[in-house]
């Protein structure tokens, strides 16, 4: 277990009673008490500052608020934020409603471009990619994804799709649905396409493989996503196979799981002519 919260931390936030609910490779979440009546997330990041988490949170001070979490305050190393109480989208969906869950993801998405965040500040795209050209991949799909990884940062980088502030990590997993609606949490805050917002939720939720690799829910999913998003089916997934393939460069391992939903949206865009 972390150390608890410095006293100095507490009385700069006017926080107390701190309770230790979740780990991160890291930080430490936790809840506590405000002054000012109410509760609290407390995150506390290890080192010096939030590291390459700082953007995300950047990014959600300038959504200021709904459909993000509030942050109430921040400093170098540590972020308060609206202590959200409920289930995950990836909740629901492993209660049985996956179909809901996508749409609710779609919805939050919406709001969150509706809320025109610059991009400037946050981490480009591009600069997430770069590892992707000398990965040896070994698989056909891994190797088709990484063909199509690099025509998206050539196509972004001569201008083919606007720039804009996105969460950078949406998905089911990181939308909770609270008694006053959802809200998202745990950006990355980067700089990219409309069409990468919901480019990683396609691997998403957690638990629910056979669903996430069906061909007719990848359709369905780009069709009522792209709508969402204001972009073209066909561009989000590619940016969906293109992310797909990022993750398994930085898991250092080409997954089964990841190529068999790469396989899915191949399959997804030939059949719907996506």
């Amino acid at each position: 277990m972390r150390q608890e919260p410095s006293p100095d931390i507490l009385r700069q936030f006017g926080l107390s009673a701190p309770v230790l609910r979740a780990e991160t490779p890291r930080a430490s979440i936790w809840e506590v008490d405000r002054a000012a009546g109410g509760r609290a997330a407390l995150k506390l990041y290890d080192g010096a500052d939030m590291g390459n988490e700082a953007t995300g949170v950047a990014y959600l001070q300038q959504c200021g608020g709904a459909p993000a979490v509030t942050i109430l305050a921040a400093c170098t190393d540590a972020v308060v934020m609206d202590w959200l109480e409920g289930p995950s989208l990836g909740d629901l969906a492993r209660a049985g409603d996956c179909a809901a869950g996508d749409l609710a993801l779609a919805e939050v998405a919406r709001l969150l471009l509706s809320r025109q965040v610059p991009g400037t500040g946050l981490r480009p795209v591009q600069q997430l990619f770069a590892p992707i050209g000398d990965y040896p991949f070994q698989s056909p799909e891994g190797l088709a994804a990484q063909e199509i990884a690099s025509t998206c940062i050539r196509d972004l980088e001569a201008g083919r799709w606007p720039v804009v502030g996105l969460h950078g990590d949406l998905h089911h997993d990181n939308v909770i649905q609270t008694a006053q609606g959802a809200r998202a949490f745990d950006a990355k805050g980067v700089a990219g396409p409309a069409a990468y917002e919901l480019a990683n939720a396609f691997r998403h939720p957690r638990g629910c493989g056979l669903h996430a690799r069906d061909p007719e829910v990848t359709v369905a999913r780009a069709r009522a996503w792209s709508a969402a998003l204001g972009c073209d089916p066909g561009d989000l997934v590619q940016w969906a196979i293109a992310k797909a393939a990022l993750s398994m460069v930085w898991a250092g391992r080409e997954a089964r799981e990841d190529l068999a939903v790469i396989a899915a949206l191949l399959r997804a865009g030939r059949s719907a002519g996506l």
